[in-house]
């Protein structure tokens, strides 16, 4: 549908109403300049998470620190999110850990 959308020299496509940025990823995909926006607060985090973030650093390098305080470079924004996620998880679990006692049978509650 993009692709029949052209409309000539002007390569760029404008999307008021993008909700979660199908038709503006899209466009990108197929190399069109592409303007996204919505009304709803969590679509613009989507759509700027989906349209601008992840194109930009998908690939790139981090440096973040190991359990023991190291520096390690991760490559790639999935594994960096992983990798900050299980640790945040882990530092979770030991500080509620007071809250959920487990259980007779030595299963800890998660909620």
């Amino acid at each position: 549908m993009v692709l029949l959308a052209r409309t000539g020299a002007a390569n760029w496509r404008l999307d008021p109403f993008a909700g979660g940025g199908s038709i503006p990823l899209e466009a990108l995909r197929l190399g069109c300049e592409t303007f996204a926006s919505d009304l709803n607060p969590v679509a613009c985090l989507i759509l700027k998470t989906l349209l601008e973030d992840i194109p930009r650093y998908g690939n790139a390098e981090f440096k973040l620190k190991d359990d023991e305080g190291k520096e390690i470079v991760v490559q790639g924004l999935a594994d960096a999110l992983r990798h900050v996620g299980r640790q945040v998880k882990e530092e979770a679990a030991n500080e509620l850990a007071d809250f959920y006692p487990p259980d007779p049978d030595g299963i800890r509650p998660f909620a």
